[in-house]
C-alpha cells in the first residue's frame, strides 16, 4: 500500500470518529434545546478539537468505550459464525465496513485486505484526488465569497455618529441590505445607510459581541475544517448548527448585557432585516443577520439560568468533552503494545513461524511483495536488525493508534562495516476475540535521506543516547577499533572528514542536490586540532535545515561520529 492510499485510508477512519462525535453532540444539543445557546456553542468546540487532533488519552468514560461494549455484546452471536482460515486467521462473516465500531478499524470495500492490495488501491487513489479536488472547490468558493464581500463594500464610508467604538470600525454602505461584520485581524462592522438610532444600538452591540469573542477566527477555523471533511454530510450539518448557535449565543449575551427590557427592541431590529439576505452568508470570515425567526423566538424565550443550573450545564459539557475526546480503553488495547513488541522481536529474529502466526493472508502478501517473506523464510542476511547488547534494542515502538489500529516501529539494521541504518515499519492490526493479527504491513528504509521530514522520521529523538549513538550502542568497540586503524593507516578515510562522516553515518543521500552539508562554525578541521564541530545539513527539497555535532572521541586523527548538537562534546 502506497503513502497516498495509507494516508487516505487513515483519513477515512478518522471520518468515522468525527461522525460519531458529531452525532453525540447533536443528541446532547437536542437535549439542551431549551437551555442558553452558549452551552451548545461550546459543544462544537469539542467537535473541532476532535477533527484536528487525536489526543493520546484513554478513559473508561470514553464514548468509544461505551460503544465498544455494545459492539461486543451485539457481536457475540456473530462470533460463532466466523470462519477460520487454514493459516489460523479469523475472518468475520459480515463485511467489516458495515459497522462503525469494527474492531479492525476498516471501511467497507476499502479495508486493508485483498481488495485494498488488489483493485482497492486504484480506487483509493481516485477517491484521494477527488477529495483533494473537493477541498479546492470549497476553499475557492470561500475565497470567492470573501472577494465578493470586499468588492460589495468598497464604496463604504466611515459612520459619522457617536457609537462608542473606535473611529473607522463602523462603516455605512448603500450596496448592502443588512448589517454584517467582515474581517479577521481588524474586523469592521458594515451597516446599510440610514439605519435608525435604536436599531443601530442593538446591531452594534451584537456585532461588537462577535468581535470580542473572536468569532470571525472560530468561524474561519470551522470553515477550513469543513473544507477538509467536505464529503461527510454530518460535518456540513455541524457547521450550519455551529453558526446558528454562535449567532443565538451572541444574541443572548447582548440581552444579558442590556437587560430583559431590551428584548422587544432587539427583536424588532432582527425583524427589520428578516427578509433581506446579506451578501456574505457563507463567507468564512463574515457575519450577517440571518435566520431571524428562530433567533427572535430564542431572544423572547431567553432567561439567564440560575447559578446551580449554569454549574450543572458546565459539568455536562465537561462530561461530553471527556467522552468525545478520549479513546476507548479495553483489555485488548492494553495488550496491544505487548503484542506489537512480540511482532517486532520476531521481525528482528527472522522468526518465520511467529510472523506467519501473527499475520493475515493480506499482510503476508504485503511481506511477499516487499520480498521480506518467501516461502518459509523471512528477511535477508544483511543489513538486518540484530541485538547483541540487551540494553541496545534493535527496535523502538514509536506510536500506537488504538482507534485506527495502526502502529509505527523503528528498526535499527546493522552491518559489520560497522554501520547502522533505520527502517520504519507501519502495520495495520486487528484485535478480534483476543487474537492479535497484523492485517497490513509496509516497510520504509532510510538509507538515502533527502528531506527534513525523512530526517525527523528516522531520528525522532535525535542521536545521542539512542540506538544510533555509536558511543553507547553495541558497535562502540568496533568503532573505536576502526578509529585506531584509520588514524594509524595511510591515506584518507571518508570517516576522517566530518562532512563525509555525517553523510555516511546519518544515512544521507549522496546527491549534493538533495543534501548539502557545511561546517557551521567554520572551524578548521583539516589540521586535526579540534575534536568537535557543528555540521549544518540543508535539504533543498523542502528547505529544511538540521544541525548535528560531529565528534572525534577516540583519536585526534581518527573517525568522526554524530551526536546531537545540543549535547555538547562527547568525552
Amino acid at each position: 500500500m502506497g503513502d497516498i492510499e495509507e494516508f487516505f485510508l487513515n483519513f477515512l477512519q478518522r471520518n468515522q470518529v468525527v461522525a460519531i462525535v458529531i452525532l453525540a453532540v447533536l443528541a446532547v444539543r437536542f437535549l439542551l434545546r431549551n437551555c442558553p445557546k452558549k452551552y451548545s456553542y461550546w459543544l462544537w468546540g469539542i467537535v473541532g478539537v476532535r477533527m484536528m487532533f487525536d489526543l493520546p488519552l484513554s478513559s473508561p468514560f470514553s464514548l468509544f468505550h461505551l460503544l465498544g461494549i455494545f459492539e461486543e455484546r451485539a457481536g457475540s452471536a456473530a462470533a460463532a459464525a466466523q470462519k477460520v482460515t487454514p493459516a489460523g486467521v479469523q475472518t468475520p462473516a459480515a463485511m467489516p465496513g458495515q459497522n462503525l465500531m469494527d474492531p479492525a478499524g476498516k471501511i467497507a470495500a476499502l479495508q486493508t485486505g485483498s481488495d485494498l492490495a488488489g483493485h482497492g488501491q486504484p480506487v483509493l487513489t481516485v477517491l484521494f484526488f477527488l477529495w483533494i479536488a473537493g477541498i479546492a472547490v470549497v476553499l475557492s468558493y470561500g475565497a470567492y465569497s470573501c472577494i465578493k464581500c470586499r468588492k460589495t463594500v468598497r464604496t463604504a464610508v466611515i459612520l459619522n455618529r457617536q457609537t462608542g467604538l473606535q473611529r473607522g470600525r463602523v462603516r455605512e454602505c448603500d450596496r448592502i441590505p443588512s448589517p454584517f461584520v467582515l474581517g479577521l485581524i481588524r474586523p469592521v462592522i458594515y451597516i446599510p445607510f440610514g439605519m435608525e438610532e435604536d436599531t443601530l444600538q442593538y446591531i452594534l452591540a451584537h456585532e461588537s459581541c462577535h468581535i470580542r469573542r473572536h468569532d470571525p477566527l472560530w468561524k474561519l477555523i470551522a470553515f477550513l475544517l469543513l473544507a477538509v471533511y467536505w464529503w461527510n454530510p454530518l460535518v456540513w450539518a455541524a457547521f450550519l448548527c455551529m453558526v446558528r448557535d454562535m449567532e443565538m449565543s451572541c444574541d443572548e449575551a447582548v440581552i444579558a448585557s442590556l437587560g430583559y427590557g431590551a428584548k422587544k427592541g432587539y427583536s424588532a431590529s432582527l425583524l427589520a432585516f428578516a427578509v433581506k439576505r446579506h451578501p456574505c452568508s457563507f463567507a468564512p470570515v463574515a457575519f450577517g443577520e440571518g435566520d431571524a425567526e428562530r433567533r427572535i423566538r430564542n431572544v423572547l424565550d431567553f432567561k439567564k439560568p440560575r447559578m446551580w443550573a449554569a454549574a450543572a450545564l458546565t459539568v455536562l459539557v465537561i462530561v461530553v468533552a471527556t467522552g468525545c475526546l478520549t479513546n476507548q480503553e479495553s483489555a485488548a488495547d492494553q495488550k496491544t503494545e505487548e503484542n506489537i513488541a512480540q511482532w517486532a522481536q520476531a521481525f528482528c529474529e527472522r522468526d518465520t513461524d511467529v510472523i506467519l502466526k501473527m499475520t493475515s493472508e493480506d499482510a503476508q502478501k504485503d511481506l511477499e511483495n516487499q520480498e521480506l517473506l518467501y516461502g518459509k523464510n523471512f528477511g535477508w542476511s544483511s543489513p538486518w536488525p540484530w541485538e547483541e547488547d540487551p540494553e541496545a534494542s534493535c527496535f523502538q515502538i514509536r506510536s500506537v493508534d488504538t482507534w485506527a489500529k495502526t502502529a509505527e516501529i523503528l528498526y535499527y539494521a546493522k552491518v559489520s562495516d560497522p554501520h547502522v541504518t533505520v527502517w520504519k515499519e507501519t502495520i495495520h492490526y486487528a484485535n478480534e476475540n483476543d487474537l492479535f493479527q497484523v492485517t497490513g504491513e509496509r516497510l520504509k528504509v532510510y538509507d538515502a535521506i533527502a528531506s527534513g521530514q525523512e530526517f525527523d522520521d528516522a531520528y525522532p529523538e535525535g542521536i545521542s543516547g539512542t540506538a544510533m549513538d555509536y558511543l553507547t550502542n553495541n558497535m562502540k568497540d568496533m568503532m573505536e577499533t576502526l578509529s585506531g586503524h584509520v588514524a594509524g593507516g595511510s591515506g584518507k578515510d571518508p570517516l576522517q572528514d566530518p562532512l563525509q562522516a555525517a553523510r555516511q553515518l546519518l544515512n544521507l543521500s549522496e546527491d549534493d542536490s538533495e543534501v548539502q552539508l557545511a561546517v557551521k562554525d567554520g572551524t578548521d578541521t583539516e589540521n586535526g586540532e579540534d575534536n568537535a564541530v557543528s555540521v549544518q545539513i540543508t535539504f533543498p527539497q523542502d528547505g529544511a535545515v538540521r544541525q548535528v555535532k560531529m565528534v572525534r572521541p577516540w583519536d585526534e586523527n581518527g573517525i568522526w561520529i554524530p551526536q546531537d548538537d545540543t549535547q555538547g562534546t562527547a568525552q
